[in-house]
């Protein structure tokens, strides 16, 4: 009988757990869309999915939806609750569907998976204006150095980002910063092996560049 009270009490809690970060989460994305409403306007009217500025505010918004999330509520041990693992083993084994090769070919999926895991990897090891982690700790030692080094310059680049007073408030610049080293990345792919980039052939899966994969 205490068992399973002890059982249901873990439940609740994890379930409590994962509500109020959702909360928070969806809470950060109506925050950010207001302090950066004129940004955001912006993007709205780009047709062209492909502009860096686009492209720099899909890893944006959900980066900066975790990051406030994490500042609110950002304890280690409720966030292995919410994900099932420890933090470490999630940021790990999440950096494997931003970086494959794969993951550049189903590009809005990818964009917000970047914004989570560099939002989380942040606040495990970004100290007093460092990155502090080894590439094997951030669960990136099995790529290239030609990858790694725009995967971390991404990492200080929002990094020095939240070391701002007003850090929710995003320069357009920045954004295209985000959106050009992008690009970067998807380039290594495309000069390292253009046959194993096109593995998947959106044309035949009757998808566009226009429209977002979730």
């Amino acid at each position: 009988m205490m068992k399973c009270a002890i059982r249901r009490a873990d439940v609740s809690k994890t379930y409590g757990i994962h509500v109020c970060g959702t909360f928070y989460h969806e809470l950060g994305h109506a925050f950010d869309s207001g302090v950066n409403g004129e940004i955001f306007e912006r993007i709205t009217q780009i047709t062209d999915w492909n502009d860096f500025l686009h492209i720099g505010y899909g890893v944006w918004s959900e980066f900066i939806a975790d990051s406030l999330m994490y500042k609110i509520a950002g304890e280690e041990r409720k966030l292995s609750l919410l994900w099932g693992e420890e933090p470490l083993a999630h940021l790990q084994s999440s950096a494997k569907y931003c970086f494959d090769r794969y993951c550049f070919s189903v590009k809005w999926r990818q964009l917000y998976d970047m914004g989570q895991y560099f939002a989380l990897g942040l606040f495990l090891f970004w100290k007093d204006g460092d990155l502090d982690a080894s590439d094997e700790l951030l669960g990136i030692s099995c790529y290239k150095p030609e990858l790694v080094k725009p995967i971390r310059e991404m990492f200080y680049i929002l990094g020095e980002q939240m070391n701002n007073p007003n850090f929710w408030r995003i320069p357009e610049s920045t954004l295209k910063e985000l959106g050009s080293i992008y690009a970067e990345m998807k380039q290594f792919y495309i000069d390292d092996d253009r046959t194993a980039f096109d593995f998947f052939d959106l044309d035949d899966l009757g998808v566009t560049d226009d429209i977002p994969l979730f």
